[in-house]
């Protein structure tokens, strides 16, 4: 997703280059520090998976309905 935001961010229309030059660059400095942060065996597993297999509980509203899948 933080790739999805850095991609749309050349888009915007409301500022500044300067200030989307920045908010790349702060994007693109928190993904690294992310990616640099050593992972769980969970977290590789759920890599390796993908999006093959829900691999998280769905959550019920208080009124019982389904969240949305």
């Amino acid at each position: 997703n933080i790739k999805k935001f850095i991609n749309y961010v050349p888009t915007l229309t409301d500022i500044t280059q300067e200030q989307k030059d920045h908010v790349i660059a702060r994007a693109q400095k928190i993904h690294k520090m992310i990616e640099d942060e050593p992972k769980s065996r969970g977290w590789n597993r759920r890599a390796k998976v993908g999006t093959k297999k829900r691999w998280y509980k769905i959550v019920h509203s208080m009124d019982g309905e389904r969240g949305a899948d």
